[in-house]
């Protein structure tokens, strides 16, 4: 019946599923070319596997956000001092 199949229709639309699935993830697009002294990070996460780049967003006690490249040396060390914690 098309009353069912548009009532289906407008109920993924709006649905939490579907908005959730909507939502993007935390992605990075610009990078810091400089280290974060590891004293003033808080908090280091990882981007989805969604993002078209990999990254890890920093967040230091001020608090302020940088997109930082998970490759750097640096940055290996603190992700690995936060789980050390």
């Amino acid at each position: 019946n098309v009353t069912y199949f548009i009532c289906v229709c407008i109920y993924n639309l709006i649905s939490p599923t579907a908005v959730a699935a909507a939502v993007p993830e935390r992605c990075c697009f610009n990078f810091i070319d400089f280290p974060i002294p590891a004293d003033k990070i808080v908090s280091a996460l990882k981007t989805g596997s969604k993002c078209p780049a990999p990254g890890v967003v920093v967040t230091t006690k001020k608090p302020l956000e940088f997109c930082v490249k998970p490759d750097e040396e640096w940055v290996k060390k603190v992700m690995n001092n936060l789980k050390t914690v």
